[in-house]
């Protein structure tokens, strides 16, 4: 075991234990990449070529971007290699008109957000992470990570036959944690904000805003333990939202790392919002975010190259700024990262005999015929011809006919751009469970694969032949 893979994978943990929600998935984002000297691009700010920017969207959603110090839109050896991820995972969200007071209890009213294994969330201590906006109009971070409230189970000796025989729960009744008990001298935080006063108090004190300026929220529960090792070996990482805080560290670590080698290209990271609930939404993969960047970093470019070459006010009618973008769309590449699904030795039947992703063993190549994934015979060929020139081990994926198959921003983004697309990942088990699982080491491999693939894919594109 290399002291290089064991040392990023400590650091991944540390950026999963520092999240808890997409705004702080961002928040963390962007502190890795100001370490690094990448710079927010403000709306007057000038794209230089060798610049290192980022772009935020709702705080949720994220782009950053190292321009080649040699790229050239008109050349042909100039690409522009993107990757994707995104910033949400599974989880119990609190609603606007969150009190609920039973029994002597209060309790969280909770929505259920994307395809969770909601049955893992019972019996565990349950922190909360997420925005709060006030009557100004400020939006502030707040991170609560200690246990303030928790799903208990019912006892064995109160439940029927049939709940005995299967976990047999309703979403709308059982999936409510309990927060306190019901204070009934006090009512205050209900006439607020529908929060339990309790709850309110301490988001004040976080933010230092007074409760009555408090004006809206949106927060997410989670497990309050932080992500560790597990097995004999500590060999395995159990942790909350590896799916897909995976894909988001390996790939902006990789911008970072591959952005002091390769000079005549663009490359971009982006991770969207909502991809667990379709990514319909203005944050999401199906917006245009990603195309009007793209669009006004090429603009903001080639604005830069006109100012210095072009007598002030003087246009070049000949420039074609949508044919431009289409030429270079087509000669690059967009790798969808999201992670994957491992064989699992209690389950094993439910892999295609023949596509058994294990821990330690390569990143992953997604397939689906049917276009849940996007990798294709031509992109799996390229993806194997990078990972066999640094050593890097690759297997394949793809679900049996009998079995539903999830999907990726991979699709969204290759119809939205009209982009050669991807889907890679990293091997995991017990996927939207509360915590989940992989091997340590699958991370690193991963970023290292996205590394090299920022680095050598235009050369391996300009020495193919294509039937185009």
């Amino acid at each position: 075991v290399s002291k290089m893979t064991k040392e990023f994978s400590d650091k991944f943990l540390e950026f999963l234990n520092n999240t808890g929600s997409p705004y702080h998935s961002v928040d963390e984002t962007i502190k890795i990449l100001k370490g690094s000297g990448f710079v927010k691009l403000d709306d007057n700010e000038e794209i230089k070529k060798g610049g290192k920017y980022y772009i935020t969207l709702n705080y949720s959603t994220i782009l950053a971007f190292k321009v080649g110090e040699e790229f050239d839109l008109e050349d042909e050896r100039s690409m522009v290699v993107i990757t994707g991820s995104h910033t949400d995972s599974p989880c119990l969200r609190v609603r606007p008109s969150s009190i609920t007071c039973n029994e002597g209890y209060t309790q969280l009213s909770v929505s259920t957000y994307g395809g969770g294994l909601w049955h893992t969330w019972f019996d565990r201590g349950l922190g909360i992470a997420g925005k709060v906006v006030d009557n100004a109009c400020n939006e502030y971070l707040i991170k609560i990570k200690r246990p303030i409230c928790a799903i208990p189970n019912l006892a064995i000796h109160l439940t029927t036959s049939e709940e005995r025989s299967s976990f047999v729960y309703d979403k709308e009744k059982h999936l409510q944690p309990i927060i306190s008990k019901t204070d009934t001298n006090d009512k205050y935080g209900e006439q607020l904000l529908s929060l339990p006063r309790s709850l309110l108090d301490e988001i004040c004190r976080e933010i230092n805003v007074q409760p009555q300026n408090i004006s809206s929220f949106d927060l997410c529960l989670m497990d309050s333990v932080d992500s560790r090792y597990v097995g004999i070996n500590d060999e395995f990482i159990d942790s909350p939202r590896l799916d897909n805080l995976g894909g988001v560290f390996s790939c902006f670590t990789a911008l970072i790392d591959a952005s002091e080698s390769n000079s005549s290209d663009l490359l971009i990271s982006v991770a969207f919002d909502h991809e667990e609930v379709g990514s319909v939404s203005f944050s999401g993969a199906h917006s245009d975010f990603l195309k009007q960047s793209l669009k006004l970093i090429l603009a903001g470019l080639e604005n830069s190259n006109l100012n210095k070459s072009t007598p002030k006010g003087v246009v070049n009618a000949n420039r074609n700024s949508d044919l431009e973008f289409c030429k270079i769309m087509k000669r690059s590449i967009f790798l969808s990262v999201d992670m994957a699904h491992s064989i699992h030795p209690n389950y094993p039947e439910r892999h295609q005999s023949k596509h058994k992703p294990s821990p330690n063993n390569g990143i992953v190549i997604k397939t689906n015929f049917n276009q849940a994934y996007t990798t294709d015979c031509t992109t799996r060929t390229f993806l194997k011809t990078i990972a066999n020139n640094f050593n890097i081990k690759t297997q394949d994926f793809l679900v049996k006919n009998s079995s539903p198959c999830g999907s990726t921003i991979g699709p969204i983004v290759a119809s939205n751009l009209g982009i050669r697309t991807a889907d890679i990942g990293a091997c995991m088990l017990a996927m939207h469970s509360c915590r989940e699982f992989m091997y340590y080491s699958d991370i690193y491999d991963l970023q290292n694969f996205i590394k090299v693939f920022y680095m050598t894919w235009s050369k391996v594109k300009l020495e193919s032949k294509l039937l185009e």
